[in-house]
């Protein structure tokens, strides 16, 4: 009671004192500049104290709620803030933090606005592709089969899948990302051997200043993956009888990906990969180009 008692007061409290403080909150914050989109968040999880919290206690994630699309409320904050306290230190930016000032009329009463979610530049990926191409014991759609089938080598195209109808713009291949994609593995309890993190462990992936994911596609620009599908080098008769996995290709080509352990390691496949296959031989196509070499040469 007492703990509720010290919200209620603290609200009311840093109500009063917004009103107050209204002129001069109002006409500092609006001089501020707008954060851009693709710039930091006014909000910033980088400070000492923000850190040290847990994910969840300002963002909730379940199977049914998978993204987060509202900001935290004030219940969230005021168990470390307090609101009347803060309101009188730093009366010209504490709401600043999270509300946008507006003009105040009949028709738009409020004193301020809640500003769409905006893209944050402060966190980075945590993602190796390595332990995602290892073989897995179960069924990995969060082993809700039970546990009992046999699994299977998880392929590229499970998360990488060429888009149709194909342009010359488009991307040639999906890239998953976001909750969707990761959540059908990455459920509230995955019971996959090793063990992974559940979708309520956000900093396992999000990292603070971690790496993003590079921008590797559509670099080379005569390059197309329906083109390279199958495998048009002479082969003895003994080749032919040796089993494959479907992506054998993507593995061979793109080497660094499969043993990348974070994004940052990820490069396109080098010149000398590609000359294996384009180097003129009999049944070969042409050597590559010098554009096409020095775009290779980019990432």
């Amino acid at each position: 009671m007492r703990t509720a008692s010290r919200k209620v007061v603290s609200l009311l409290f840093a109500l009063m004192i917004g009103c107050q403080f209204a002129g001069a909150s109002l006409s500092n914050i609006a001089q501020q500049k707008p954060p851009d989109a693709k710039a930091e968040a006014v909000f910033s999880h980088k400070s000492k104290k923000h850190v040290e919290l847990d994910c969840a206690e300002c963002h909730k994630v379940t199977s049914d709620k998978i993204e987060v699309k509202e900001f935290p409320a004030h219940d969230s904050c005021v168990s470390c803030h307090n609101f009347a306290e803060e309101m009188v230190k730093h009366a010209d930016v504490f709401c600043g933090v999270c509300h946008e000032a507006k003009p105040i009329s009949k028709s738009e009463p409020a004193l301020f606005q809640f500003p769409k979610p905006r893209m944050s530049s402060e966190f980075g990926y945590n993602f190796a592709h390595v332990s995602h191409l290892k073989f897995q014991a179960v069924d990995v759609e969060c082993a809700r089969a039970g546990d009992k089938q046999a699994g299977r080598q998880p392929q590229c195209a499970d998360c990488h899948v060429r888009t149709k109808p194909e342009s010359k713009s488009a991307t040639e291949m999906t890239i998953e990302t976001g909750h969707a994609a990761c959540f059908k593995c990455h459920c509230e309890e995955p019971r996959v051997r090793p063990a992974m993190p559940a979708m309520r462990d956000c900093a396992k992936c999000h990292q603070i200043d971690g790496p993003h994911s590079p921008q590797l596609f559509n670099l080379v620009k005569t390059f197309r993956h329906g083109d390279h599908e199958l495998d048009t080098r002479p082969k003895r008769k003994a080749d032919l009888r040796k089993a494959r996995a479907a992506d054998y290709l993507c593995a061979e080509c793109h080497q660094a990906v499969v043993a990348a352990t974070s994004l940052n390691e990820i490069r396109l496949p080098e010149a000398a990969s590609c000359n294996r296959c384009h180097n003129g031989k009999a049944g070969l196509p042409d050597e590559l180009a010098k554009d096409v070499v020095e775009s290779l040469k980019r990432r």
